[in-house]
């Protein structure tokens, strides 16, 4: 188990474990023009989720879900808005995976991200926990990749899984310090910059208040609005340096 001060290390190390951004041979896209598209791209779909909740408004009046949903929705498109806006005004890599998994945990109940770094998975934050003593605990893991079947799957395959909440996919220390039981899903999300995990989010549905559903669909587009980031951020440090 590392110090929590070994920890803070290791995010400082984070920032220069940034892969190496190839000059661009062909017309791609710059960095910064992909993080704008995909911005422009979420908020089209926010907004057409609004128009399709305006429009099928009328069936649901009588049983009165229509003020709701709008509310909800409009209430999850500024929380979007906001985390994104904040991940783009961010200009380290710590500082974009605060901003991530702290926005993170407004789609879900709570939301942890490990860093990952050779076989390891070192706990970084975790957000939407009320307990400053799990968030200290957290920040002290250092997990074998081994160790948690669930992550190494999501590494892997750079995909998001779901896993039941027991320890071979997790860790004894994860089910034991999040005291989670068998009967919980939880979602596992990897951060990767060309084929490279950087990190993996963790999500549940326990939420400080009560349960909360886990809504990956926001989850994964802020994750790949943080990617464009860090990429973009890295090309500009190499910009100036050169």
């Amino acid at each position: 188990m590392t110090t929590e001060a070994e920890n803070n290390r290791v995010a400082d190390e984070l920032e220069d474990s940034e892969p190496q951004v190839q000059a661009a041979e062909t017309q791609e896209d710059s960095p910064e023009e992909r993080v704008s598209a995909i911005a422009s791209s979420l908020v089209s779909d926010v907004q057409e989720l609004l128009q399709s909740v305006r429009e099928s408004s009328q069936a649901e009046k009588e049983a009165g879900l229509e003020q709701a949903r709008k509310e909800a929705l409009e209430t999850a498109a500024q929380a979007f808005a906001d985390t994104a806006s904040r991940i783009r005004s961010e200009e380290s890599v710590t500082g974009i995976a605060t901003a991530l998994v702290e926005g993170a945990s407004r789609f879900c109940g709570r939301a942890a991200l490990f860093i990952h770094r050779g076989d390891q998975l070192l706990g970084f934050r975790v957000a939407g926990e009320p307990t400053a003593e799990t968030q200290l605990e957290f920040q002290r893991l250092s997990i074998g990749v081994t160790d948690a079947s669930g992550a190494a799957d999501a590494i892997r395959s750079l995909a998001p899984v779901v896993v039941d909440a027991e320890p071979e996919a997790l860790s004894q220390p994860v089910v034991e310090l999040f005291a989670l039981s068998p009967d919980r899903r939880v979602h596992l999300v990897p951060v990767s910059l060309r084929d490279k995990v950087l990190a993996v989010i963790y999500c549940d549905d326990q939420g400080e208040s009560g349960e909360r559903p886990v809504l990956i669909p926001a989850i994964k587009a802020l994750i790949s609005l943080a990617e464009a980031w860090i990429e973009a951020v890295g090309t500009r440090r190499k910009q100036a340096a050169a």
